[in-house]
């Protein structure tokens, strides 16, 4: 847990030196940072479903989707980002709300008016979708409105009822 500090634990830091999630751990030891580097090769050992689309132009758009969250607006909202910003609370939310938000009404502009099916390219999450999940919670923890983005909202409500989602919730993981 990064909100409770777990990931800065001696025993942390030995499977992962920079304190970071997650930390995907193989059987033969081996293991591999970064959450795209880690779905990538999910992807490659798990093809079924695909987590990008077939498509050239929409496998480029599903991973710039990924890639605004996973480089405009994820790292700005972790622990070693926003204490850094100031000590107080109050603008350390501020910080985040701004920078949530930000990333939100992007993200809003790439979804399209009508969706192909119940996520951005058909009936299936890609990686588009896995890297909204957590961005949606967070948005509910830090107070985000997401009625600014009523195609995003859509998008989201469709991604935080699909069983995978419910089943990996942080809610269902909170210590």
């Amino acid at each position: 847990s990064l909100i409770d500090g777990q990931s800065e634990s001696p025993e942390y830091l030995e499977i992962n030196p920079a304190g970071q999630v997650p930390t995907l751990m193989f059987s033969d030891g081996s293991q591999l940072t970064e959450s795209l580097a880690i779905l990538q090769t999910l992807d490659q050992i798990y093809p079924t479903p695909p987590l990008f689309p077939l498509s050239l132009m929409e496998h480029g758009r599903c991973l710039e989707f990924a890639e605004i969250i996973n480089s405009g607006i994820q790292p700005l909202h972790n622990p070693p980002v926003f204490e850094r910003v100031s000590p107080s609370s109050d603008q350390q939310k501020q910080w985040i709300q701004y920078w949530i938000r930000r990333g939100l009404l992007l993200l809003e502009s790439k979804v399209p008016e009508t969706l192909p099916g119940r996520f951005l390219f058909g009936d299936h999450l890609t990686l588009a979708e896995i890297c909204l999940a957590p961005q949606i919670y967070s948005a509910k923890r830090f107070e985000i409105s997401l009625t600014e983005t009523p195609k995003l909202l859509r998008l989201a409500e469709n991604v935080e009822n699909h069983p995978a989602v419910v089943q990996t919730h942080p809610d269902v993981f909170k210590p």
